[in-house]
């Protein structure tokens, strides 16, 4: 009878704070913490917004050096809140990209609001089709696409990142195979967030020439 209590209890504190994050947001005038059923807008990949934790995301940050790899890219970006917290964390070069454009939109007003839209400029676009990626060191995904986008995103980052190390960071990696099968990357850390239970894992890599 116990466990069965505390199993009740545990949806009922998540929804607690997800509620107090969400008040914290509108108290600041943004919109980092509210769930998007994107989906509803046409797309049919199961996609369904929802911010990182952020005591996740400071242990993630915790094992890479800005100062090495100063460059960091958000694939899948969505309303931000991971932009805003690796520009706070030291990263030089924060950029984002994103496939649906209400998303996008929210993010820039975010930034606006926290004074960042010059240091931060989210584009809206293709991840498949985008050419910057050489401009960054550090990749962060969160679960934002079905298997063969990841393989292909994954695939134009080594295209475009010859020469370089890079560091690749997959939240609740559904498809670990994408990064894994190339065989030039090594899962360094996994880290766990007691909240959900997803993990996230950091592959580190040397891209050859």
């Amino acid at each position: 009878m116990m466990k069965k209590a505390t199993a009740a209890r545990h949806p009922v504190s998540r929804k607690f704070k997800l509620l107090c994050s969400c008040i914290r947001d509108f108290c600041r005038g943004v919109d980092f913490t509210v769930p998007d059923r994107m989906y509803d807008r046409g797309r049919h990949d199961g996609a369904m917004y929802y911010a990182t934790p952020q005591k996740l995301l400071k242990e993630i940050f915790g094992c890479i050096d800005p100062a090495r790899f100063p460059n960091f890219l958000d694939i899948g970006c969505g309303k931000g809140f991971v932009l805003w917290k690796a520009w706070e964390y030291g990263f030089q070069r924060v950029g984002g990209i994103d496939f649906d454009e209400k998303m996008i939109q929210i993010c820039q007003r975010n930034l606006q609001k926290l004074g960042l839209e010059k240091a931060i400029q989210p584009v809206f676009g293709d991840a498949c089709q985008f050419d910057h990626y050489a401009d960054y060191d550090v990749f962060y995904f969160y679960n934002p696409f079905p298997a063969a986008t990841m393989a292909s995103v994954i695939q134009q980052i080594i295209a475009q990142c010859k020469g370089k190390e890079i560091r690749i960071v997959y939240f609740r990696p559904r498809y670990p195979e994408a990064i894994e099968s190339s065989g030039l990357f090594e899962c360094r850390h996994t880290f766990r967030d007691k909240d959900t239970g997803y993990i996230a894992n950091v592959y580190h890599g040397i891209i050859p020439r």
